[in-house]
């Protein structure tokens, strides 16, 4: 099967996002395809670093959203890079049955820094990530998970994620596309 476009994926998380959704995004490719393609209008539903790229933010960020923001749907996005630095975190979400939901956009890249590499013309270097199941990972946090291999499947599953309000795991495999940037 094809793996998904990353903007695809992006434009239908939005699609379930309203005023009472937070979302938190984490470094790499996952701010520009958010911010170029949200639509969302209240002030701070987007929460991340600035630009200023540490990776693993979007879990521990989320569950300060959380608090803050208790009636609100909190969705962290993040990538398979990024994730590996706070995955630890899902245990907080399942000790305090946070419900939060963390969707990683996964390219088993990282794909800001290969993106960089192919601009520079500098060959691929340590960019490729043999990833883990992030799926048997959550679930032996005792967090519900899912595979997703398509936007229908996704569209479904987020639905059901977001009327249950308990932590939730999806790992989305997606192509490697270069974010697109300005000319």
């Amino acid at each position: 099967t094809d793996k998904l476009h990353p903007e695809l994926v992006i434009q239908n998380i939005l699609k379930h996002c309203d005023t009472n959704t937070t979302i938190v995004i984490d470094a790499g490719t996952i701010p520009t395809y958010f911010t170029t393609e949200s639509t969302l209008e209240k002030s701070g539903q987007i929460l991340f670093s600035g630009g200023l790229g540490p990776m693993g933010y979007s879990i521990p960020a989320a569950i300060g959203a959380t608090y803050a923001r208790h009636d609100d749907v909190i969705i962290a996005a993040t990538g398979d890079g990024a994730v590996q630095m706070t995955i630890e975190e899902l245990a907080v979400l399942n000790t305090y049955k946070l419900p939060i939901i963390v969707i990683i956009i996964n390219n088993n890249l990282l794909g800001i820094i290969k993106q960089w590499q192919d601009m520079a013309g500098i060959p691929k270097f340590q960019v490729d990530l043999d990833n883990p199941d992030f799926v048997k990972l959550a679930n032996a946090y005792n967090i519900e998970a899912d595979n997703i291999t398509s936007l229908k499947e996704l569209n479904e599953k987020l639905d059901k994620a977001i009327k249950e309000k308990k932590p939730h795991l999806f790992n989305v495999e997606v192509a490697d596309v270069h974010i697109p940037l300005p000319l």
